[in-house]
């Protein structure tokens, strides 16, 4: 299988800082995530967050064994903010949380985002450039996008 960039595989050049409004996002959903220590982004709240919410938890719950990628409640919602709408930005946002999942072994936090991230988010020249990374064609493959076969998101197994 080929290696599938995420958003974790921007370059930090291609990176830009908050504005003022994500930042203020960014505190709301930190400290929504500080209230609710235990809780994650599950397949009732994909619902109350629309399309692109149920588009993230369908794929985060993409896995053979049943399991479901466990990300808290803020950093859903930041995410899905930066999706700016774009159901491949959603599904490219929900893979680099599938990453970071399987790189940690346990929920992803608001707080991680922030390490993985501290130059900021990519920009939108950046957000195409690894969609278009995951293209099939790319590396000699049948099909469209890596990141709608199953095969791409399998987590390790647990230890």
């Amino acid at each position: 299988m080929a290696t599938v960039l995420s958003y974790l595989d921007s370059a930090e050049n291609a990176r830009v800082p908050m504005t003022k409004e994500d930042t203020e996002l960014f505190m709301k959903c930190f400290f929504l995530d500080k209230s609710k220590p235990d809780a994650v982004f599950d397949e009732k709240m994909s619902v109350e967050l629309g399309f692109l919410g149920q588009v993230m938890y369908k794929r985060l719950a993409w896995q053979p064994d049943g399991r479901v990628v466990e990300v808290s409640p803020g950093a859903a919602i930041f995410v899905m903010v930066l999706t700016k709408g774009i159901v491949g930005n959603a599904v490219m946002w929900a893979y680099t949380l599938n990453r970071m999942y399987n790189m940690k072994k346990k929920r992803v936090t608001l707080e991680d985002l922030s390490l993985a991230f501290p130059w900021g988010f990519p920009t939108e020249e950046e957000y195409g450039r690894l969609w278009d990374a995951q293209k099939a064609y790319k590396h000699g493959l049948e099909g469209d996008n890596l990141v709608d076969q199953p095969e791409t998101w399998i987590l390790d197994p647990v230890s």
